[in-house]
């Protein structure tokens, strides 16, 4: 028997082989070798898919396996995904996808790609928009990519230059900015009492275990007197 160990990233995806279900990665399946697999040492196993449960898939190619180094094999789907972010410019423009809040620009946005666009075709994503505290939107449609020239991408979306209210959107920017800012000077602040207070801490257990330690020799000085006052008489009526 051939055992191939099926992986996918990310993990869960339903994996299926000449169309049957087989179970969810990571899985392991089984071959039967044949007398023609031991006597040519390889054996070719069909393709197998992967698919997630929001509509990514991957497949893997016609997979020749050496038989007569490991009866144990590896085979890795790795989902696709065409990765784009979007850049507004002014920066502070806050990013929507298909009516969704992404949050402020720059937003990195993941796409799943169905396997028929893996081919280098042009890849269809939803419309998006960036809006800024003015009011003013601009719009990035077709929101398309050729999956041949790369699945990494970034966009920037301009604020028109005929709308009103560029200086109010400039002023949030900075003002965004400015909470950056003091968010990081708290968290340094916070840091550094941690640290202070775990020098504090440290100290005072030295301390502590300085004093046990006193505390011991002391006992043990005690008991060693103890000790002889107790021998002295029997040594001395030798």
């Amino acid at each position: 028997m051939l055992r191939v160990n099926y992986e996918s990233t990310p993990p869960g995806a339903s994996l299926y082989q000449n169309g049957n279900y087989k179970g969810t990665t990571p899985i392991a399946l089984f071959y039967t070798l044949k007398e023609e697999h031991l006597k040519s040492g390889t054996i070719k196993i069909s393709p197998v898919t992967a698919k997630w449960n929001d509509g990514g898939s991957a497949t893997t190619k016609w997979n020749e396996y050496n038989i007569t180094q490991s009866r144990t094999q590896y085979a890795f789907l790795e989902r696709k995904q065409l990765v784009v972010t979007y850049q507004s410019d002014p920066p502070g423009a806050t990013i929507y996808s298909g009516g969704r809040n992404c949050g402020v620009a720059p937003q990195t946005l993941y796409y799943n790609i169905q396997e028929e666009y893996l081919s280098g075709d042009i890849y269809p994503c939803v419309e998006v928009e960036a809006r800024w505290a003015s009011g003013a939107t601009t719009t990035v449609s077709p929101n398309r990519y050729n999956t041949r020239e790369g699945l990494s991408w970034s966009r920037t979306l301009t604020r028109p230059s005929h709308a009103p209210g560029l200086e109010m959107d400039v002023n949030y920017y900075l003002s965004l900015e400015n909470l950056k800012l003091e968010q990081q000077r708290e968290r340094f602040d916070q840091e550094m009492m941690r640290q202070s207070q775990r020098r504090e801490d440290k100290r005072l257990e030295n301390e502590i275990r300085r004093e046990k330690q006193r505390r011991d020799d002391e006992q043990l000085r005690e008991l060693k007197n103890d000790l002889w006052d107790r021998a002295l008489p029997a040594v001395r009526g030798r």
